[in-house]
């Protein structure tokens, strides 16, 4: 129960830290963004503070009487165009129609243009009217490719308005000489202006992503100017928070999990250890086709009992897939272990005696696993026979040329020489006869060991000349009644 009820705190501890870290990661964003569009509309109210002074000294000088005139107002627009390199001129024009023009090398494609033909224009110079104070047109492209914003400043002689001082500069240049991308690193900004009469925002500076983040209007003084500032986050808080999402169920399902646990325990029914469920397993019998009698002569003779097999056993040792297996009914569950093949041995000499073999049969084991041929080892020799292991046809055949063996179990896949070719040799030289040497038999006994149990299989072992086929997986008492079966089949005792 105690396990059970840390586990419930254990999620609620989880849910309830999401959640605060959610909240306090979001106010975070929201008051970092929030201060740095601030801090961005400050610096560029700055700058275009800087150009107001200037429209508003020209403004005055024009009003005193004494401005009316090139010689009177050149230099402070000479010194504003050095001083401030994102103004690219600066226009007077009494009523709407342009007089005055800086810097004067261009000032000849300017004079005497109205500022009424233009409807933007038009609707700036009308706001300035209306507000009798500056107002922030643009920016549009002009046709040398700038994107050129306007300052429209009235000039207002008591109750008459005498005309504009117009300063047009390139806002992509102003915004670039701030340096914002290196002063925020993380951040996406964006600028867009706003349009007077229908309220919508256009882009024309930084990332579009930015206009979904924290925003920021644009004021000189108490002025506000048509340009807002956009600020948002490259790795926003929300996709953080996904990936704590993600966290949070992957800690609530192990929670559920150990929940779960609790409750099996509880009631008795908790699942079987690690360890003992790699040792404990049903048995199985490998389904095994009749065989013709013109296959392999031991096999069609006797059903072989091939008794079950521990499944961890066999993929262990014998690891070779087998295609199809049913259970053997109303068998027990058996372990098989190291020490449980030694006991088999131990009972069986307590509870009968060994059957003799008339003489200790020399075995050669051909498998190229490891593990295979120390397991068989280990069988042949608990069952009496004197056996040895190669893990190769060739390291066969070089055992051959020195001593002679009753017995051959060889694996039917191998590298290089496989099986079926180290028996076709073994026949067709018959390497135990012409070398001399003694054996309880004629020649050798050869018996395949396959994971293949059709028809075709058998047909192809006693084609190659082996005298029986043992289906793998096979237990040492499969394997000892089946060498029996064989000699007693040739009548050696």
């Amino acid at each position: 129960m105690s396990i059970v009820l840390l586990s419930l705190l254990f999620c609620v501890s989880a849910i309830f830290f999401f959640v605060m870290l959610y909240k306090s990661a979001n106010r975070s964003e929201s008051e970092l963004l929030g201060s740095v569009s601030k801090r961005i509309a400050q610096q560029i109210s700055e700058s275009l503070q800087e150009m107001l002074t200037v429209g508003e000294g020209l403004r005055e000088l024009i009003i005193a009487g004494s401005g009316r005139n090139y010689a009177s107002l050149g230099p402070l627009a000479d010194e504003a165009l050095a001083r401030l390199p994102y103004i690219d001129s600066i226009t007077i024009a009494p009523g709407a129609i342009v007089r005055y023009f800086f810097p004067e090398s261009r000032a000849s494609a300017s004079i005497g243009h109205d500022l009424l033909d233009n409807p933007d224009r038009m609707r700036a110079l009308v706001e300035a009217v209306r507000k009798k104070s500056a107002v922030l047109q643009g920016p549009e492209l002009s046709a040398e490719g700038k994107n050129l914003a306007f300052l429209r400043i009235p000039v207002i002689e008591g109750s008459e308005l005498w005309g504009f001082v117009s300063i047009a500069f390139d806002a992509d240049k102003l915004l670039s000489d701030l340096d914002l991308v290196s002063q925020f690193p993380g951040l996406s900004i964006a600028v867009a202006s706003s349009d007077m009469e229908k309220g919508d925002k256009e882009l024309f500076w930084g990332e579009e992503r930015a206009l979904s983040g924290y925003s920021a209007g644009l004021k000189i003084g108490s002025e506000d100017f048509s340009w807002t500032i956009y600020v948002a986050s490259l790795y926003p808080y929300r996709q953080v928070a996904l990936w704590g999402a993600g966290l949070l169920i992957l800690v609530l399902l192990s929670c559920g999990l150990a929940i779960l646990a609790g409750s099996l325990e509880k009631e008795g029914k908790a699942p079987i250890g690690s360890k003992e469920a790699l040792i404990t397993i049903k048995p199985f019998v490998p389904k095994i086709e009749p065989l013709q009698e013109s296959s392999i002569g031991v096999i069609k003779k006797a059903e072989i009992l091939q008794e079950p097999m521990a499944e961890n056993l066999v993929s262990a040792s014998l690891g070779r897939p087998i295609k199809e297996t049913v259970e053997g009914p109303a068998q027990e569950k058996i372990i098989l272990r190291d020490q449980e093949i030694e006991n088999e041995a131990e009972n069986k000499e307590s509870a009968a005696p060994k059957e003799k073999i008339a003489s200790a049969r020399s075995v050669l084991v051909v498998d190229d696993s490891e593990v295979n041929r120390d397991l068989l080892l280990r069988m042949l020799t608990l069952k009496g026979y004197e056996a040895r292991a190669v893990s190769s046809a060739e390291a066969a055949l070089e055992s051959l040329r020195v001593k002679s063996f009753d017995i051959m179990l060889i694996d039917c896949v191998m590298p290089e020489m496989d099986g079926y070719a180290l028996a076709q040799k073994i026949r067709a030289e018959d390497i135990s006869q012409q070398k001399g040497l003694q054996s309880a038999l004629p020649r050798p006994v050869l018996i395949a060991m396959s994971p293949r149990h059709d028809q075709e299989e058998a047909e192809k072992c006693a084609k190659a000349g082996f005298d029986s086929l043992l289906v793998k997986p096979f237990t040492m008492t499969a394997l000892d009644q089946q060498i029996r079966l064989i000699f007693d089949d040739k009548g050696i005792g």
